[in-house]
């Protein structure tokens, strides 16, 4: 099994605008390219993300739980027992509730 990031960008907010710069990069307009989960999705690996915590900003972040192939079940159960041990709220602790 392999852990790892789900996305390599800070989170934005859902209203943007997207980032224009990550560190020393100009990113302005690329958005997600999925350069992390695009693999697993091409060679058919499973994967399954699960919340992990939140930015320094307070966003949330996820990460990616991979495996061998053909061991979908055994990611779930590690994704449950995840979520189990680090339960995450139905509403992100900063979203606004309209």
């Amino acid at each position: 099994m392999v852990l790892a990031a789900t996305n390599p960008d800070d989170p934005y907010a859902a209203e943007g605008p997207g980032p224009k710069r990550a560190g020393d990069i100009d990113v302005e307009g690329l958005g997600n390219t999925g350069r992390l989960t695009m693999g697993m999705n091409i060679t058919g690996v499973p994967a399954i993300s699960v919340p992990a915590g939140l930015s320094p900003r307070g966003m949330p972040i996820g990460m990616q739980i991979v495996g061998p192939r053909h061991s979908d079940p055994l990611l779930l159960s590690v994704a449950a027992l995840f979520e189990r041990e680090r339960p995450w709220p139905l509403v992100a602790p900063s979203a606004r509730v309209r």
